[in-house]
């Protein structure tokens, strides 16, 4: 299996990117307080705004306010979070910081 990252990638697609936002909270659980009507944005109660992957706005949409999650670190170049929802089991959406 290959895996995708950062070192992986050459210069051109890195500058595409941009910066990698670091999040410090991995692993620490925190609860929903917004989302966006489409599911895309997701805000956590420490205030960080998350950009969702477009094939995980399905379950986004299905969330509310006071859900618990989990940032976990995921191997993604363009989401490189998952936010894991305590309340669903099952529902996990992968993420970038916005």
């Amino acid at each position: 299996m290959m895996r995708r990252g950062l070192a992986t990638l050459d210069g051109e697609t890195k500058a595409k990117l941009g910066p990698m936002k670091p999040y410090d909270r991995v692993g620490e659980q925190l609860s929903v307080t917004r989302i966006s009507k489409n599911g895309q944005s997701v805000t956590l109660s420490d205030g960080s705004r998350w950009r969702v992957n477009v094939g995980d706005m399905t379950k986004t949409l299905c969330w509310y306010a006071t859900q618990r999650i989990v940032v976990e670190n995921c191997d993604d170049v363009v989401y490189p979070y998952a936010l894991r929802n305590l309340d669903t089991v099952a529902d996990v959406a992968k993420a970038s910081l916005a």
